[in-house]
């Protein structure tokens, strides 16, 4: 199989949220992000920003993250988290995909797809719909999903 770099970089984004989840003991969901966050001992401060969501500054270990709904603030959480664990190099899709996985585990959603809606699931997990569905295809199920995307 050819290297390719984005591919990559979800592979390995998904193999450090798997890890991630263990190390912090969290076997259900909704995953309890801020509590990950203040485990790393990172600050979570809620401001207006101008330029972003979110912003994490890793010298003095705070997310800025302006205010939202909880499922948007749960995935920038995430993203911003991915900032920290990442390596440097690791670009913004990857972070993306660092918060996708950590908040909807591939194993957890696949066992949950079989009993309930997607609109059902985005709640159990507590993220949007659009964030779901675009985790469900990069996990190949879009094609199993019955509803349109």
């Amino acid at each position: 199989m050819q290297y390719h770099p984005v591919r990559s970089g979800y592979m390995k984004a998904c193999r450090l949220t798997e890890g991630l989840l263990r190390q912090h003991g969290i076997t259900r969901r909704p995953v309890a992000i801020e509590r990950i966050i203040a485990n790393y001992g990172i600050e979570i401060v809620e401001r207006p920003l101008k330029l972003a969501p979110a912003l994490f500054d890793r010298l003095t270990k705070t997310i800025y993250i302006r205010p939202m709904s909880e499922q948007r603030r749960r995935f920038y959480l995430g993203h911003e988290l991915g900032h920290y664990i990442l390596p440097p190099d690791y670009h913004e899709l990857s972070c993306n995909t660092f918060s996708a996985c950590l908040l909807m585990p591939h194993e957890w959603i696949l066992a949950d797809l079989r009993r309930a809606s997607l609109t059902v699931l985005a709640d159990w997990y507590k993220v949007t719909l659009p964030v779901l569905r675009i985790r469900l295809q990069q996990i190949g199920l879009k094609s199993r999903v019955k509803v349109p995307f």
